[in-house]
């Protein structure tokens, strides 16, 4: 399809494409541009580590950093 009938009916494409429909793009007979999902998206927020760090001492790293600062007050 041509880049007007592309802008015309952008949303329609963005549909085919994601239900898997190959959608290209062309200009002036040349094919430009590939319309395709984006696959693998990361999860972002609370639970993306979950299940990552099962055997991990919490309480060794807690008295580890704890350690590591200077608790003596400042004159």
């Amino acid at each position: 399809m041509s880049i007007y009938e592309a802008k015309t009916n952008f949303s329609k494409y963005v549909d085919l494409a994601l239900q898997g429909d190959e959608v290209i793009v062309t200009n002036r007979g040349q094919d430009v541009i590939e319309l395709t999902p984006i696959t693998g998206q990361t999860q972002a927020g609370f639970g993306v580590l979950a299940g990552e760090f099962g055997d991990f001492d919490w309480d060794r790293a807690d008295a580890e950093f704890q350690q590591s600062y200077n608790t003596e007050k400042l004159s």
